[in-house]
C-alpha cells in the first residue's frame, strides 16, 4: 500500500469514527451516548436489549427526558427464553406486543443501587404495571438478580439475568 492509499484509507476511517460518535446529535436523530439507550448501546450484553427496543418502537421514548431505571436483560437472558420466542417477538406484527413486554422493564424514576439498599421499593413501570426492587439481601428486581448499575444522564441500567414478565 502506498503513502496516499494509506493516508486516505486512515481519513476515511476517521470520518466514520466521527461520524458514528457525532450521529445522536445531527438533525433527525435523538438521544445521546450518555442516556439509558446509549449507554446499553454501549454495553455488548445488551445488544439483545437494544434490538428489541428498536424494533418495538421504545428509541425515542427511552432517549427522552426520564427518569428511567431500565431493568434491562441481558444476551444471555434473552436466549434463556423459550426457543423462537424472541424472533417472534421482533416481527413487526408482535410490535405491540414487545413495546408492552420491554415497558414493563423500564421503571419511572431513577433507583440506583445506592437507593434501594436495605429497602423493597414498589415502582411503579411504564407498563402500567410495577416491579419490586428489593436491596435488603442483596440487589434484585422480582427476585433476579441485578448484576450490575450502568448510570446514566436520564436515569440508570440495572442488568438482570432474566427478562421480567408482566404479571396476568
Amino acid at each position: 500500500m502506498n503513502r496516499r492509499t494509506c493516508v486516505t484509507a486512515l481519513a476515511a476511517t476517521g470520518l466514520v469514527s466521527l461520524v458514528s460518535a457525532c450521529a445522536p446529535m445531527l438533525p433527525g436523530s435523538s438521544g445521546s451516548a450518555d442516556d439509558v439507550l446509549g449507554k446499553a448501546a454501549a454495553d455488548p450484553d445488551l445488544s439483545s436489549f437494544v434490538a428489541a427496543v428498536t424494533a418495538s418502537g421504545l428509541s425515542d421514548r427511552l432517549h427522552g427526558t426520564g427518569p428511567f431505571t431500565v431493568f434491562a436483560p441481558t444476551n444471555a437472558a434473552f436466549a434463556r427464553l423459550p426457543h423462537g420466542t424472541l424472533d417472534s417477538l421482533m416481527q413487526p406484527t408482535n410490535q405491540a406486543r414487545l413495546a408492552a413486554l420491554l415497558e414493563h422493564h423500564v421503571g419511572r424514576g431513577n433507583f440506583p443501587p445506592a437507593m434501594l439498599q436495605g429497602q423493597a421499593l414498589q415502582i411503579a413501570t411504564l407498563d402500567g404495571t410495577s416491579v419490586v426492587a428489593d436491596g435488603r439481601t442483596g440487589l434484585s428486581v422480582d427476585r433476579v438478580a441485578i448484576s450490575a448499575a450502568i448510570p446514566a444522564s436520564n436515569g440508570v441500567i440495572l442488568k438482570i439475568a432474566r427478562v421480567l414478565m408482566p404479571k396476568g
